[in-house]
């Protein structure tokens, strides 16, 4: 008798699906999850029946219950994936260099880079990063006004630890053509490939002498 009525609800099931097309995601997901927990009751019900009477029954018919509505709703979702255990490693800490102050220190201390003057731009630069970076590159550039100053090479910085301040030093001397206005620069770190790790526009005032 039960082995009819799953043949029964087999046939329904297949009639019903053929409307499915015109519901909704959830609507067919509710409708296999339905169908297949009735389909899994009855099945778990007349296996557990032959293996252990009334008992075994009731137990089958729950847990085949359950095993068909999973079913129903993995078959609505055909598309839908369970999710796997990722493999790829922990996230790195990325190193990151800030430049926390840029000090200028000119010969007649008021902060004014005049012509003919010696002066020096002090950079203090922090590696707030968790690893040590080696062989950072200072690029100084000079847009406007700063065109008429001269300063000196820069060279590299072997290292910085994670957390370390140090201070980088770069000398400058206002040529005679220097005028009244504002020295626009532009300092840029970068690795021993090339690579950006800190850039920043700065400035500060010029003038003739006075």
């Amino acid at each position: 008798m039960k082995a009819n009525y799953i043949i029964g609800l087999f046939v329904s099931s297949a009639l019903l699906c053929s409307s499915c097309k015109t519901m909704t995601p959830q609507n067919k997901q509710m409708f296999a999850m339905q169908t297949g927990g009735m389909i899994g009751s009855v099945s778990g019900s007349l296996v557990g029946d032959r293996i252990g009477g009334w008992g075994g029954s009731l137990i089958g018919s729950v847990v085949g219950g359950v095993a068909g509505s999973a079913l129903g709703a993995a078959a609505a979702n055909p598309y839908k994936t369970q999710p796997q255990q990722s493999n790829a490693p922990e996230e790195r800490h990325v190193p990151q260099l800030v430049i926390r102050d840029i000090l200028l220190t000119d010969e007649n201390k008021n902060g004014i880079l005049e012509a003919g003057e010696h002066a020096h731009l002090t950079f203090i630069i922090q590696n707030n990063g968790s690893r040590n970076i080696t062989q950072i590159m200072p690029q100084l550039k000079g847009k406007k006004e700063a065109k008429r100053i001269r300063n000196s090479e820069t060279i590299s910085i072997s290292h910085i630890k994670p957390g370390e301040e140090i201070r980088y030093r770069v000398n400058l001397l206002g040529t005679s053509q220097l005028k009244e206005g504002k020295a626009v620069y532009q300092i840029r770190l970068e690795d021993n490939q090339g690579q950006d790790l800190y850039e920043e526009d700065f400035s500060f005032p010029t003038n003739k002498r006075l």
